[in-house]
């Protein structure tokens, strides 16, 4: 829900308040030597470049819970905790469901 995300700002001279949304957070779950993965995040910095949002990208070897859920299906792209992207990545797409928040 769009209201779940708002950063509020007072400004201090008005007496008003400016709702701003939180940046969506956007997490790549990739592992090391995975093409997908790398072509996964060339594509997240381009969108980046254009659309504000947090970027982290885990390797999933490094925690067993992770690599057991997300082995076959890497690349992996969740925005704000939910997986939007699984194994094939959509420059398009991934632009238009963060301009879509």
């Amino acid at each position: 829900m769009a209201s779940d995300r708002l950063n509020i700002f007072s400004i201090p001279t008005k007496g008003a308040c400016i709702f701003m949304p939180a940046k969506p957070n956007v997490t790549i779950f990739s592992k090391p030597g995975c093409c997908l993965c790398d072509k996964a995040k060339e594509i997240a910095l381009r969108v980046q470049a254009d659309i504000p949002f947090s970027l982290r990208e885990i390797d999933i070897t490094q925690d067993q819970t992770l690599f057991e859920k997300y082995r076959d299906t890497i690349p992996v792209i969740a925005i704000d905790g939910r997986d939007v992207f699984v194994s094939k990545v959509s420059e398009l797409r991934l632009r238009k469901t963060l301009s879509d928040r």
